[in-house]
């Protein structure tokens, strides 16, 4: 069931069927949600925070989008939960949900460095990471986690993505942190050879790459990692019967197949 989706060196960014068909596997895998004893609540409708990140999670033509948005709302909504929707910076995002109690947030991969800091509810779907070279440059095609250590690498600063060059031993020297997602920033400081690597989701940065008429210049420098998997967390002082309803219900429309047929649906209309 969990077989990861592999990606070669000469892979051109196309649409992605196998991944789309890789995590709605993974959707059908029996999966708990994590409640967590902690302080007090409010009456007040949950706050979900994300950020823009296609497909998992966006906004087009003013209304919310995303496989993430449609399984993390249509699981509260069955389930009678009032919620409110915000769009933020990514690193915004992640400081509402530290601060304040009552928020969730997503899609947030669970790392160690993270552990504590938030309430895990539930896991939503695959995380995963890849390095992206331009093409022009394939004598980097030999490069991968074991020896990046003395290469370049860009990536987007409060991303799982930074913590994972801190795990492969990259010195700080050698990163370079975005303080936003601007992909567009990213692909320009690649062609201008400042860094030889962006670390990068996959799947995301594919609809990034297609948006910015980049899709054929840049290219997955080998097979991309599981890193763990994405998830809806929230403030650790959010009441925990709160905690567990909102986990109960992300469980209940997995298990009703709901969760599976929202991921086919944006594979059809959604390539990068």
């Amino acid at each position: 069931m969990r077989k990861r989706f592999q990606y070669h060196a000469d892979m051109t960014i196309r649409p992605l069927i196998a991944l789309w068909a890789f995590f709605a596997a993974l959707l059908l895998a029996p999966r708990a949600a994590f409640p967590i004893d902690d302080a007090p609540a409010a009456g007040h409708p949950v706050v979900l925070v994300t950020d823009q990140m296609k497909p998992f999670s966006y906004i087009e033509e003013g209304t919310a989008r995303g496989f993430a948005t449609d399984i993390v709302t249509e699981a509260l909504d069955a389930a009678g939960i009032p919620h409110a929707l915000e769009f933020l910076p990514w690193n915004r995002a992640l400081e509402r949900a530290q601060d304040e109690p009552g928020v969730f947030i997503f899609c947030l991969v669970r790392t160690p460095e993270r552990e504590g800091r938030f309430a895990w509810v539930a896991p939503l779907v695959a995380a995963e990471a890849g390095l992206f070279r331009l093409r022009s440059r394939p004598d980097l095609a030999g490069v991968d986690c074991g020896n990046l250590a003395t290469y370049r690498v860009a990536a987007i600063r409060g991303y799982f993505t930074s913590e994972i060059l801190r795990q492969w031993g990259v010195p700080e020297s050698n990163v370079t942190l975005f303080t936003d997602l601007n992909k567009r920033t990213i692909i320009e400081h690649l062609e201008l050879g400042r860094s030889d690597f962006f670390l990068g989701d996959p799947l995301a940065f594919a609809f990034d790459l297609k948006a910015a008429g980049k899709e054929h210049e840049l290219v997955l420098n080998g097979p991309a990692l599981r890193v763990g998997d994405y998830y809806l967390a929230a403030n650790p002082a959010t009441d925990p019967a709160l905690l567990r309803r909102v986990g109960e219900a992300l469980r209940r429309l997995r298990e009703s197949g709901r969760a599976k047929a929202i991921l086919q649906e944006y594979s059809r209309r959604e390539r990068p």
